[in-house]
């Protein structure tokens, strides 16, 4: 779960920018729509995760509240669920601080690519909205199969669908 939450802020910093070139933790991200600086480096928390179920035949959405994937909320004190992000150029580093860092390479527009740390697993990242202290994206699973982008082909159930995850990360007081 730290790994989505990393990767939602990524795809929300680089929604907000044209253009991103900080590499480092202090520079900041300006939100090319307003007249707010914002930057997504920093200490942050998974406040909530919402699954969920797009079908693709016709384009329905559903909650996805399974055993395997509840939804859940947490507080800033839930220390299992801190993350870190920065950036380098236009890439997202989440890392999840159990030596894992995801990388969310940049796409276009909102959207972003991460291949999971030692596997074959390519997910999609769409970053819906970020401000000063909250970062909210999406974490789309196994939706690429291959680092160009491809769209893989949907789980083999009936009806064929995608999983995601709707992740809402808030900064931790003492990064404000």
């Amino acid at each position: 779960m730290k790994t989505l939450r990393l990767i939602g802020v990524a795809l929300l910093t680089v929604l907000i920018s044209v253009s991103v070139s900080s590499c480092s933790k202090s520079d900041d991200d300006d939100n090319g729509g307003g007249s707010t600086s914002t930057s997504i480096e920093g200490t942050w928390y998974l406040k909530s995760l919402k699954g969920y179920r797009y079908y693709v035949a016709d384009g329905k959405v559903e909650p996805h509240n399974s055993s395997k994937n509840p939804d859940v909320e947490y507080d800033e004190s839930s220390k299992s669920v801190d993350f870190t992000l920065s950036l380098r150029g236009e890439n997202i580093h989440f890392f999840n601080g159990s030596n894992t860092t995801f990388i969310f390479e940049k796409m276009g527009g909102n959207e972003y690519i991460c291949k999971r740390p030692n596997t074959d697993i390519y997910d999609r990242i769409v970053i819906k909205d970020v401000s000063k202290d909250r970062f909210i994206f999406e974490w789309w699973d196994n939706y690429y199969k291959d680092a160009r982008g491809t769209v893989n082909d949907t789980f083999k159930d009936d009806p064929p669908h995608f999983s995601y995850g709707l992740y809402t990360l808030m900064r931790l007081k003492n990064q404000r």
